[in-house]
């Protein structure tokens, strides 16, 4: 090829070889077939280097996607599949490179040690390249390169680095051997060469595609809190429902899960019911991280049994080991059979113990109620569905929410600064909702009933103490995939998190481990996943992070909105100054001015930050809705835009959110787009987003069971809704913290109130009133003026929330350490909760 040519050609210039007769470059003695050019040597040695570099990537790769990003494995062979036409290319440019640099090596050896220095320089040239390539520096897609800033990275890359090293030195040998044996015949090109070319066409071939069946779960009861019958419990401490947390590290998998605590020993049972059908027990065994601190000399070479039972035969047992508790920060969950879990039958008797065994393999008492038992039970039923075909009668579904995106920093909205052009053209294909509200001002329960279309107090995500989003709730995605569509999830925001029970319905879930990703992290494997999809129906759940903090924005959106930041303003200066504002609002009992604690300069630098940041999120929708386009799906996509909560920035004296429900935080963007929805249509009437999952259910031809006052977006309505409720548990309220507060506007009017906790010795009076026609920003508070209405819209709450208590699915499961370690990392939780 011209490109073998072209290297062949530069090794005969410098002298690795030089046009010849076949014979010149015999032996005398040798009687062996004829051989060419010795630059095919080095081209031969570069190309096997070159399926060397491309397997070593491929399996780099599969350590990244797989076991640092959770990616599931069907979706990195998808990746792979894309990924592989490409990685062979660069590989072969990269192996015949550095073949090059080799031979320019060989020669300087055979010069003497004089030349010797310069032939280290190329050495370490060569491997430098082999490091590159394998590090994956010249990827556009970020999760595929080894960073140097974490210890991980760095192990990764010494590593790397040594493999280059001695690939070059590799070459160099066999370069040297050749000098002597002779030099290779063309047709040694063929092998690397159709090894190179070979593989990703039979990879795309055989893994290009997504199977097309699919696997379908069904939980058709959760048995953590059921009946339980208790045979034997420790004296201590009876079998309960409640948290296990393994591990508080979430590189380990071992995160909080809710579980039956079964202290040891302990036997419980239950009676399934007949006719019930078959299905499959899930569940973990798992040993909570405190035992870890238990290191008493009664628990030293014990293990912990756990053992499940079904009429009275045992069906399987496992141990762990608790000395090697000490030896790691925590361990991970036990399996309990295969993924599939272990089949069982309606009106079986179900039985699960634990015990403590002692070095002797005898059973103990231990003196203290140990925390241990099994996780995640639950009845579950699979079977395969196949996937469905796509058009403008079967559109696909993309839901886009952009985490803590306040409306009024959209430009789509009437921002006077250009944030958000692609927003602007989604919204002229379609509509676009000017007073839509969020049901809370922070993630967990915002996102709950974003994906479900119940209020905080119905599904019962709410706080630390209740943050897993149990399987009674039924989601947007488990009632389209029972329609056929393939779903999958692409989170940014490490609480929504398949270990909280939002994976539920989505056959993929991509999550990072316990940290925040931005969007330049995911949505090069959101745009590959499109790729592969194109054709078949699917429903897109795509969770961007953005505009929260840290505020650290693509290049260009800092050029064009925050140039003036200067360079080490740190981007999550944001948290620093809310923490500053706490503490004087703390002091002072109430909420302070801000300009009092925060300096004009610090506020508006976060301003222009947060302003990038939206550009960025802008910028990453749009290369979404570009790739939907080129793919041809435009006509068949319902493309839908939204956000969980907003942001404060210090308009009330804080800043961040989840502290209170003013505008900044509760109104956020909502713009429809695609069949079916009305073009170029802007709705004044005011809307809570928890119609967006009962909406887009409507459109996919499913319904969620048991939702009340469903309004169709898809259908602007005339008025408004008459009651819009809001709440946070992290409220900020009389410089008390978290505290809950309530909101509700009816018609131009807005309320404010904390209700105050039982047994609070000192509740709160306090109501805040808002004229939101005079006064859009809530700055005047009319609760003196107008008492009676403050008192009727109070009252209006108050039996509001009782009427969504009262249709609560099922109670609240509460965070464990890994939960609450990470809470406070991303600036959720102070230090002492």
């Amino acid at each position: 090829s011209p490109l073998l040519g072209g290297v062949g050609g530069g090794l005969e210039g410098l002298g690795v070889g030089s046009p010849q007769p076949y014979h010149a470059a015999m032996t005398p003695t040798d009687d062996a077939a004829p051989r060419g050019p010795r630059w095919v040597g080095a081209a031969v040695r570069g190309l096997w280097a070159a399926v060397a570099l491309a397997v070593a990537r491929a399996g780099l790769l599969y350590a990244m996607e797989h076991m640092a990003h959770q990616r599931d494995i069907e979706q990195f062979r998808v990746r792979l599949a894309g990924a592989l036409p490409g990685i062979a290319l660069s590989a072969t440019v990269c192996g015949l490179a550095v073949a090059l640099l080799a031979a320019l090596l060989a020669r300087r050896v055979r010069r003497g040690p004089a030349w010797w220095g310069i032939g280290l320089v190329l050495w370490i040239a060569g491997a430098a390249l082999c490091f590159a390539f394998l590090a994956g520096w010249d990827s556009p897609d970020a999760t595929r390169a080894v960073g140097l800033d974490t210890d991980r990275g760095r192990k990764a890359a010494a590593a790397l680095a040594g493999g280059g090293l001695l690939l070059c030195a590799w070459l160099v040998a066999g370069l040297l051997r050749a000098k002597r044996e002779g030099g290779a015949g063309r047709a040694a090109l063929l092998s690397p060469a159709i090894l190179l070319l070979g593989i990703p066409l039979a990879w795309q071939m055989a893994f290009g595609r997504f199977a097309q069946e699919m696997t379908v779960v069904e939980v058709l009861r959760s048995l953590t809190g059921a009946p339980w019958e208790v045979v034997e419990h420790h004296s201590e401490l009876e079998p309960h429902a409640g948290v296990i947390c393994p591990c508080g590290d979430y590189k380990i998998d071992g995160a909080d899960m809710p579980s039956l605590v079964l202290p040891p020993p302990a036997e419980v049972w239950l009676q399934l019911e007949p006719g019930s059908g078959p299905a499959n027990l899930v569940a973990r065994a798992g040993v909570d991280g405190s035992v870890v601190h238990r290191r008493v000399e009664e628990l030293e070479g014990c293990r912990v049994r756990f053992r499940v039972e079904v009429d009275g035969r045992q069906v399987l047992s496992t141990e762990i080991a608790l000395e090697s508790l000490e030896e790691v920060p925590g361990t991970a969950w036990a399996d309990l059979g295969d993924p599939q879990g272990l089949p069982l039958r309606g009106g079986e008797a179900l039985g699960l113990s634990t015990a403590l065994l002692g070095p002797d393999g005898e059973e103990r008492v231990p003196t203290r109620a140990l925390k241990v038992g099994f996780g995640g039970l639950a009845l579950e039923r699979r079977h395969l569905s196949p996937r469905q075909l796509s058009g403008p009668r079967a559109p696909n579904i993309v839901l886009v929410v952009q985490d803590t995106q306040r409306a009024d920093r959209l430009s789509a909205y009437g921002y006077e600064r250009p944030t958000s052009p692609h927003l602007e053209r989604l919204a002229a294909r379609g509509t676009l909702y000017q007073e839509a509200f969020a049901t809370s001002s922070w993630t967990w329960p915002a996102t709950a009933w974003i994906l479900s279309g119940l209020y905080p107090a119905e599904h019962g995500v709410t706080d630390g103490d209740s943050c897993y989003l149990v399987h009674e709730v039924e989601t947007l995605a488990e009632v389209l995939q029972r329609e056929g569509f393939t779903t999958a999830a692409f989170s940014c925001n490490p609480l929504i998190v398949p270990e909280k029970n939002f994976d539920q319905g989505f056959e993929f879930f991509d999550h990072g481990r316990g940290v925040t990703r931005k969007s330049h992290l995911v949505m090069p494997a959101v745009l590959e996943w499109l790729d592969a999809m194109a054709g078949t129906r699917f429903f897109l759940y795509v969770h961007l992070v953005d505009p929260h903090s840290p505020y650290d924005p693509d290049t260009e959106g800092r050029r064009l909105f925050a140039a003036d930041v200067p360079a080490d303003f740190a981007t999550d200066s944001i948290n620093e100054l809310h923490k500053r504002l706490v503490v004087e609002a703390g002091r002072a009992g109430e909420v302070v001015a801000a300009e009092d604690v925060v300096t004009a300069e610090e506020r508006q630098h976060i301003s222009d930050l947060y302003d990038a940041c939206v550009w960025t999120g802008d910028m990453w929708l749009g290369e979404l809705l570009e790739r939907i386009e080129a793919l041809g799906l435009t006509g068949e996509t319902i493309v839908v835009y939204t956000s969980d909560h907003g942001e404060e920035l210090f308009e009330h004296g804080l800043a961040e959110h989840g502290q209170s429900l003013f505008g900044e935080l509760v109104r956020v963007p909502l713009v429809l787009a695609g069949p079916g929805i009305p073009e170029g249509v802007r709705v004044a009437a005011p809307v809570s987003n928890r119609h967006v999952a009962p909406t887009l259910a409507r459109l996919g031809g499913a319904r969620i069971r048991d939702l009340t006052g469903a309004i169709h977006l898809s259908r602007p309505p005339s008025r408004g809704e008459d009651l819009i409720a809001f709440s946070t548990a992290r409220g900020f309220w009389e410089g008390r913290f978290p505290r809950d507060v309530l909101g509700l506007r009816r018609g131009g009017m807005v309320l404010h109130w904390a209700p105050g906790e039982p047994g609070d010795p000192e509740p709160s009076t306090r109501r805040l009133l808002f004229d939101l026609g005079e006064d859009p920003g809530e700055r005047t508070d009319l609760s003196a003026q107008r008492a009676a209405l403050a008192e009727e819209l109070q009252a209006a709450l108050e039996g509001l929330e009782a009427e969504l208590a009262a249709r609560r699915r099922a109670p609240g499961v509460g965070a464990g350490a890994a939960t609450l370690e990470m809470l406070q990392e991303i600036g959720y939780a102070g230090e002492d909760e």
